[in-house]
């Protein structure tokens, strides 16, 4: 079997769709029903190919998302592989509010993350580094504002929020959970990460067998709160270190938005450590 026949095979076939409803204060009218769908953690290369993420992106689209996010390691470790999602993103029609997304530490790997933003942008996705946009809706604004990765890039708050301006809610896309004490001090609504794959391999009693997180298992997969902060991290759609995912099967999230009221509700939103 050669090696793009194997990556098929390996590649994440089971993709569960997490589906949750996140209050955020301040949420406009215009916004109520706002549905985002959430990737990361591609790993485009060895595990991945363009076949999968075609059948991965079929059922993003399927749902219709006003916005699609994506919060980076987009490559293993070869900047070439990208080709992979850019030929699975072509010829699809953007989401009413667009495709947005930031980087990840693979994202680097041979000075590749101007190469990786590039093809990006060539494919519609606009690369937030270190920059913020204001996306609106029937009148009702919300501002998008994206983070380099803080392991490779340059992470850089105060630039990201130099164009933000008035009291409209904020959601910070970072690949790093870590960051969410930083999302949480500068005044950010809802922080959408990815980066610790649940920790892909997740035993019985033993538990995920890699935990990528300062935070330990509170941050590798799933919603919680810091404080004025809501966290959701992503488990990814790929693999890494061994093509395998045991009990930590692949996901993409689409979260409705609404209006804060007083507590996060979500099917699976609850305030209690992940994964």
């Amino acid at each position: 079997m050669d090696a793009l026949r194997m990556a098929d095979f390996l590649g994440p076939r089971r993709v569960v769709l997490r589906r949750e409803t996140i209050s955020i204060p301040g949420l406009g009218p215009g916004l109520q029903g706002l549905r985002i769908a959430h990737l990361s953690d591609f790993h485009c290369g060895a595990y991945m190919t363009q076949a999968g993420l075609n059948r991965i992106f079929d059922r993003v689209w399927a749902e219709q998302p006003d916005l699609i996010v994506m919060t980076g390691d987009f490559i293993d470790y070869h900047p070439v592989a990208i080709f992979q999602l850019s030929g699975a993103l072509g010829g699809r029609r953007a989401p009413p509010l667009g495709l947005f997304a930031v980087l990840g530490n693979h994202d680097y790997v041979g000075h590749g993350g101007a190469t990786i933003a590039k093809a990006l942008e060539r494919c519609g996705v606009r690369c937030l580094r270190n920059a913020s946009v204001r996306v609106e809706r029937n009148g009702a604004g919300i501002w998008l504002s994206g983070v380099d990765d803080f392991s490779y890039g340059e992470t850089d708050f105060a630039a990201a929020l130099q164009s933000v301006d008035g009291a409209e809610p904020k959601i910070l896309l970072c690949h790093s959970p870590d960051l969410a004490g930083h999302a949480r001090d500068y005044g950010f609504d809802l922080m959408l990460s990815g980066h610790a794959h649940g920790g892909q391999i997740v035993l019985p009693i033993v538990g995920p067998s890699r935990v990528a997180s300062t935070h330990g298992r509170r941050f590798i997969g799933g919603t919680v709160r810091v404080d004025s902060t809501v966290l959701h991290v992503s488990r990814g759609v790929g693999m890494a270190g061994l093509p395998i995912r045991i009990g930590c099967p692949a996901e993409f999230s689409l979260l409705t938005l609404t209006p804060a009221v007083h507590a996060l509700r979500g099917r699976q939103s609850r305030q209690q450590p992940p994964g």
